[in-house]
């Protein structure tokens, strides 16, 4: 990931894209990790437009102004943390042989996986747990 942000950031900066990335930019395949294709150009588009990510953060009262950077950070992480999220709920949906993920699955994923401590709270423990 640290990799993968030092690289948004230089184009960032360079002016390549405005905010997350645009369909058909070209960007390295980082992943190192075994079954885990390169995006096609339809799933590189941001997750959430830049002006609705701006709103969000500016709904902490502790946020004055947001720059255009910040908030591409802020959506590029929320695209991780979603690509890193569901990546974990279809892992543990595969482990039932089903391939549709439920909303029990990102739920068993929150509540089993320690990295996900922190959202518990808003997420239903499922049962059987």
């Amino acid at each position: 990931y640290i990799k993968r942000a030092r690289i948004d950031s230089i184009k960032i900066r360079n002016g390549q894209i405005e905010s997350g990335l645009k369909k058909g930019a070209k960007d390295e395949d980082l992943s190192s990790e075994p079954g885990l294709k390169r995006p096609t150009s339809s799933t590189m588009e941001p997750v959430c437009p830049m002006g609705r990510m701006r709103r969000i953060v500016k709904l902490d009262p502790e946020v004055g102004n947001v720059t255009k950077e910040a908030t591409a950070l802020v959506e590029k992480a929320m695209q991780l943390f979603l690509e890193q999220l569901g990546r974990h709920s279809w892992e543990m949906c595969t482990e039932d042989g089903r391939r549709n993920i439920k909303i029990q699955d990102i739920n068993m994923c929150i509540h089993q996986l320690d990295q996900y401590h922190w959202c518990k709270a808003d997420f239903e423990k499922p049962t059987g747990m």
